[in-house]
């Protein structure tokens, strides 16, 4: 994202990408979920930019 040429939109436009997933079907109630899922972007926003973190329970997964 933040390598695609998005002047066609404005100049000198910059675009970046910070991503929180978990996975909802793991939590009893969806607030937990997404309380998780909100967790995890604040994570990426403090780990820098265009960053993908996940919740524990993507067993299997890594992180950009």
């Amino acid at each position: 994202m933040e390598r695609h040429d998005w002047s066609a939109l404005a100049p000198g436009l910059a675009v970046t990408a910070s991503l929180g997933l978990a996975d909802l079907a793991a939590h009893a109630r969806l607030e937990d979920g997404l309380d998780q899922a909100d967790a995890q972007l604040y994570r990426a926003k403090l780990e820098g930019r265009n960053r993908v973190c996940y919740a524990p329970e993507f067993a299997g997964a890594s992180s950009a």
